[in-house]
């Protein structure tokens, strides 16, 4: 006995993390109640590994809740916001995707290479025939967040808005064409 406790031998061990875990109510109780009746050296450690690997409680555990989806606010008219992503590689090529949040019409570009000009290049193309955005919607990749891409959305009155770093499917609609095409 260690005070009020019984003190448990490596062979026994098992069979008591078993006997105390048997009610699944969890590592912190499953602690508790071996704190309070027995011990041996690291047995909250041993406590935590055995719950954590316990398979009926691994189904029933509580998942994270997931982030509250923002829906993107409604466009008046075509062409007003458009959102812009990089699609690749898909048989060695690079893609990008406008997609006009109003009528969700897409353009999928062939990109050779992805560089900041080649981009703008590949938008003014776009923009010719269907007009100069008031939004522009992209992630934070380098082609996006260069001078160059800033200067082309500056000088033709775009506004640009990029989500916050890692969060990459707030991108909306380019993004998720993109998930949908994989």
């Amino acid at each position: 006995m260690w005070g009020h406790r019984l003190i448990i031998p490596s062979r026994c061990r098992k069979e008591v993390l078993k006997e105390i875990h048997s009610t699944h109510m969890g590592i912190v109780k499953s602690k508790s109640l071996t704190r309070s009746f027995v011990w041996w050296p690291s047995c909250d450690k041993n406590v935590e590994e055995f719950c954590k690997n316990c398979l009926a409680c691994s189904k029933h555990r509580n998942s994270p809740p997931k982030a509250e989806v923002i829906e993107w606010p409604k466009t008046e008219q075509p062409w007003e916001r458009v959102h812009i992503d990089f699609f690749g590689p898909l048989h060695n090529k690079m893609f990008m995707i406008v997609v006009d949040f109003h009528s969700k019409w897409i353009e999928v570009v062939y990109m050779k290479n992805i560089t900041s000009e080649n981009t703008v290049d590949k938008l003014r193309e776009i923009f010719s025939r269907w007009g100069l955005p008031k939004i522009v919607v992209t992630d934070n990749g380098r082609s996006f967040v260069s001078e160059c891409f800033k200067h082309f959305l500056y000088m033709n009155g775009i506004q640009h808005i990029t989500p916050p770093p890692y969060h990459p499917a707030t991108n909306g609609l380019a993004e998720v064409s993109e998930q949908h095409s994989q």
